[in-house]
């Protein structure tokens, strides 16, 4: 009787340490990134306005990355992409080619170390301060204003405004 009892107790002690404890696994999205989205400027009624455009190819590559940040996967055509920021710098470099458009995306912003939990740790996150085209003039990129701070939402960060010469993709 004491024996089954004993059993018992035990079990279920070591059910609740081995439950009670955290998963080692972080299910936390680590990443940042600065979301972009592509535009032009159409007059619709006499009124200049911003229209949402998809292009295709887009090619996105870091500076210092080996890998390219897109393509990616089967998609080809994009209306915006998604970079990650570099951690430890407060500047960060890709060179992109939009449909033969090519040139240095430039991203200078501070940095903020966010807690998570313990499992996870830190995240870093963003407030952007500027965003600027090595080649093409300032006026090609839009910060909005009310989302300069970058974490892993996806909410939209930056407009990119493509003249009306660029080549888009008909959908």
């Amino acid at each position: 009787m004491i024996g089954r009892f004993f059993f018992k107790v035990s079990f279920l002690v070591s059910a609740a340490i081995l439950f009670s404890c955290s998963s080692n696994t972080c299910t936390e999205n680590m990443t940042s990134k600065i979301n972009l989205s592509f535009y032009k400027r159409v007059v619709i009624s006499g009124k200049s306005t911003l229209q949402s455009v998809t292009i295709s190819p887009v090619v996105v590559q870091g500076i210092g990355q080996t890998d390219f940040l897109y393509p990616s996967g089967k998609d080809t055509a994009f209306s915006k992409i998604s970079l990650p920021l570099a951690q430890m710098n407060d500047t960060s470099v890709f060179n992109i080619n939009l449909n033969g458009w090519a040139d240095q995306l430039n991203v200078a912003y501070k940095r903020k170390n966010v807690f998570l939990n313990y499992d996870c740790g830190f995240r870093t996150e963003y407030i952007l301060d500027t965003v600027w085209f090595s080649i093409h003039p300032q006026d090609t990129i839009l910060i909005n204003q009310t989302q300069r701070y970058v974490s892993t939402s996806l909410l939209e960060n930056c407009k990119i405004l493509l003249d009306t010469t660029f080549h888009l993709v008909k959908l």
